[in-house]
């Protein structure tokens, strides 16, 4: 398991730093007004994939649970998931057709195949991850997020537009689609209709209130760039937009670093190990800790001489970066909590606390676009949400798995 955290990790690493790089280098090129655009576009693309209805989010619980208990359902569970969410998600992605931008049809015909061709890839990555195949992940990983970025930035230095960066995802996509393929071919056995329908109400049963839980979290991770876009100019949109793009970034790493510790965590909740399920969150925990507060310091203090040495834009945005920073460690010291109360069934609870956050952030916004405050205060306003967020968050793992290992005692 060790060598799968140090491929996973190393992966990571390597991915975010040429994530970083052609980050860099899109924002130096690009002017404000287009990068803007690019931020915009992007925002709207990523809230396409409320369109599953909690079937991804389903699967994800479900799947290692018939692996563990019930094996020879799961490849009919996982193929009425994976037909059920391309329909979804072919659906969702018509919706780019309606999008008012200065992008041209052939370029959002770009996304949308890119989009489309990468959905298989995304299930067969959930699919390895619930068997532990955590070596072929891996390399699906590799390709997503080390391959691609060198992808797109070479495209981009020779052509240096926009439309660039959507051709080299779609190139990416077209070879993961192959790669996935060749993992697990897709299977057009016929299911039963009642059995199929039995899978699709379990998977929303389960999969709804997890995808509540993620919508509103992603409406609150959107909701500073949208009152930005509406009530600033196009080019307060792109400052902030780069700065929280990496500031995101420890997030994302967070994400990456804990993906095998939650498929484990998954397992131990499935088979009512709850002590078994403490320990690793408790172990997990202290390892992530000092990786994002490591990772936080060192972007704090570099921020200042990347803006100034390599990206010669955005001069006035540390205060914002700094801040964003700590949003996005206290959002990243959540997810181990998170993925312990989604996998018992708890969503109901984290509903209840995202809307009170939600609320919060979004009266905090609302005031602050009012008066027309500086953008750094919708980073504030983040801070202050999360802070109450990860406390309430953790004050309930700790009284329930106190309570589930002493009643298995």
């Amino acid at each position: 398991m060790r060598r799968i955290i140090a491929q996973n990790l190393t992966i990571t690493i390597v991915a975010k730093l040429l994530s970083l790089v052609s980050f860099i280098y899109i924002a130096r090129v690009l002017t404000k007004n287009e990068y803007g655009t690019f931020v915009y576009v992007s925002m709207l693309i990523s809230l396409l994939p409320i369109s599953q209805l909690g079937t991804m989010h389903g699967a994800l619980v479900l799947l290692p649970k018939y692996l563990a208990t019930k094996e020879k359902e799961s490849g009919d569970f996982f193929q009425t998931f994976n037909q059920s969410s391309h329909v979804l998600h072919t659906l969702s992605l018509l919706s780019l057709f309606l999008i008012e931008t200065s992008f041209r049809t052939h370029l959002i015909l770009i996304i949308f195949v890119h989009l489309f061709l990468s959905k298989y890839s995304e299930n067969i990555l959930l699919y390895l991850n619930a068997l532990h195949e955590f070596k072929k992940a891996n390399i699906l990983k590799l390709v997503d997020q080390v391959i691609r970025p060198i992808i797109v930035i070479t495209l981009f230095i020779k052509f240096n537009d926009i439309e660039s960066i959507f051709i080299g995802h779609l190139i990416t996509s077209f070879f993961l689609l192959l790669l996935s393929i060749y993992f697990k071919r897709p299977t057009l056995s016929l299911i039963k209709i009642e059995k199929s329908s039995n899978y699709l109400i379990e998977t929303l049963k389960v999969g709804l209130p997890i995808y509540i839980v993620w919508v509103i979290d992603l409406l609150f991770r959107s909701s500073d760039k949208w009152f930005i876009s509406q009530y600033y100019a196009i080019q307060h949109l792109a400052s902030y937009g780069f700065v929280s793009a990496l500031a995101m970034n420890i997030w994302l790493l967070a994400l990456s670093y804990l993906g095998p510790y939650s498929q484990k965590l998954y397992t131990f909740i499935a088979k009512s190990d709850f002590k078994g399920a403490g320990n690793l969150i408790d172990d997990v925990n202290k390892k992530l800790y000092v990786l994002v507060l490591s990772i936080s310091i060192l972007a704090i203090l570099f921020y200042p001489i990347m803006v100034n040495l390599v990206i010669h834009k955005y001069y006035d945005t540390h205060l914002t970066f700094s801040l964003l920073v700590i949003a996005s460690a206290l959002l990243s010291i959540n997810n181990m909590y998170i993925y312990y109360m989604i996998s018992n069934n708890l969503s109901h609870v984290l509903i209840k606390y995202q809307t009170i956050i939600l609320i919060i952030q979004i009266i905090l916004n609302f005031y602050i676009s009012f008066n027309h405050l500086d953008v750094s205060y919708f980073a504030y306003a983040t801070i202050l949400s999360l802070g109450i967020y990860s406390l309430l968050v953790r004050r309930f793992y700790k009284h329930d798995i106190s309570l589930k290992v002493i009643g298995n005692s």
